[in-house]
């Protein structure tokens, strides 16, 4: 805080000028007024700093919770593929597989989350087409079919609350389209369509199975 203090001394033959000594008031509240600004541009400034330090503060920890979700996430992806490996059920197996990528789905979700600008939103396109193409280059692998794939993503911010469940639904039906959509193929092509109309969401995932 800063205090100021000013003294004024007032000449005698002002006091005997009522004009002069109007002028003189005037003045000294000119004065009054110019070191209160002062002091309230001090204190917003302050302010601010507090502010913007704040922010930057809960930003960098925002990012390390996703980055230690995306962490965590991993670690359990690879448990359940471990598991899943020990397992000779085909049915046991391929249920414990399907959920091995949903969580790999959500993982990707929070590694885009952390590698974003905006700690709260996700780039459509490259989230999407990185995960259509991750699925489609493990799948295909694992069926033994050659599935190529094709992206028209508008490139738009998503938060993450559309991000999630858009990516469950790419991941259930990219993967459902390669394991039923082919059979008796031995290549095919999946198409990934995803726009804003009108204040909404169009996603349209096809395939030439």
């Amino acid at each position: 805080t800063i205090f100021g203090v000013i003294i004024i001394s007032i000449p005698a033959a002002l006091s005997e000028d009522s004009d002069e000594l109007g002028l003189f008031n005037e003045l000294a509240s000119d004065i009054s007024f110019a070191i209160h600004d002062i002091l309230l541009q001090k204190e917003r400034k302050s302010y601010e700093e507090q502010v913007l330090k704040s922010l930057e503060e809960k930003t960098v920890l925002l990012q390390e919770v996703h980055h230690r979700v995306k962490n965590n996430l991993q670690i359990i992806s690879g448990l359940i593929k471990m598991q899943a490996r020990s397992i000779e059920d085909k049915s046991a197996r391929e249920s414990l597989l399907n959920c091995e990528n949903r969580i790999m789905a959500l993982a990707m979700v929070h590694e885009a989350l952390y590698r974003s600008e905006n700690i709260s939103e996700i780039s459509a396109r490259d989230h999407f087409v990185n995960l259509a193409q991750t699925l489609v280059d493990s799948l295909s692998f694992t069926e033994y079919k050659d599935i190529g794939f094709k992206a028209d993503v508008h490139d738009i911010n998503l938060p993450i609350s559309v991000a999630i469940p858009c990516s469950l639904i790419i991941n259930e039906i990219i993967s459902n389209s390669i394991k039923y959509a082919f059979e008796g193929m031995d290549s095919g092509m999946i198409s990934l369509v995803f726009h804003e109309k009108a204040d909404e969401y169009y996603l349209e995932i096809s395939d030439n199975g």
